[in-house]
């Protein structure tokens, strides 16, 4: 009794003669895809930390801004405190001495450009807000003399302690350089 195959043993050794079907390119086209998914994972895992880790250095160096220009309005704060303190002990009188800080800064933040804000409200708490795309940072200081609302997007400020709205009251005013 012969048994009647369809099948012949293939004569030549290789990929045409498979008897075993698609299972090899099936193999093939499984391990190729399972390579990029997790080729993709491992990229999309390292972008993220790239962007976490540029995230933290915008906040810090906004945040450092943010310091830099509070310090400086208290700076001109205690100048001109200091000013009007001596002129009072010479003349006996108390005239607004007028008191200048420059601040320079850096032009951007990470490729970034920024605007450097001041608000006070009505305990004289001024906040200093600086900003960039996606990044807002506040820091508060505490100064004798009215700051009036102001904004710059320049990296070099001059913090002026002068009359500036004209009501008798000197005032911490920032401007541009």
């Amino acid at each position: 009794m012969t048994r009647n195959d369809s099948r012949k043993e293939p004569d030549q050794p290789g990929f045409l003669s498979d008897i075993r079907g698609v299972s090899v390119p099936v193999d093939y086209a499984l391990g190729m895809l399972i390579l990029l998914t997790l080729s993709g994972v491992f990229i999309g895992g390292v972008q993220h930390i790239s962007d976490s880790r540029e995230d933290a250095v915008t906040e810090q160096e906004l945040d450092r801004i943010g310091s830099e220009v509070a310090s400086s309005l208290v700076e001109a704060d205690t100048i001109a405190d200091e000013a009007e303190h001596r002129e009072e002990l010479a003349t006996g009188a108390v005239n607004d001495a007028n008191a200048e800080v420059r601040v320079s800064l850096p032009s951007q933040v990470n490729d970034d450009s920024y605007t450097v804000s001041v608000e006070q409200d009505a305990n004289n708490i001024v906040t200093v807000i600086v900003q960039s795309e996606g990044h807002i940072v506040e820091t508060t200081v505490n100064v004798d003399r009215g700051v009036p609302t102001a904004s710059t997007g320049s990296d070099d400020l001059i913090i002026t302690h002068t009359d500036d709205n004209g009501d008798g009251d000197s005032e911490l005013v920032l401007e541009d350089a």
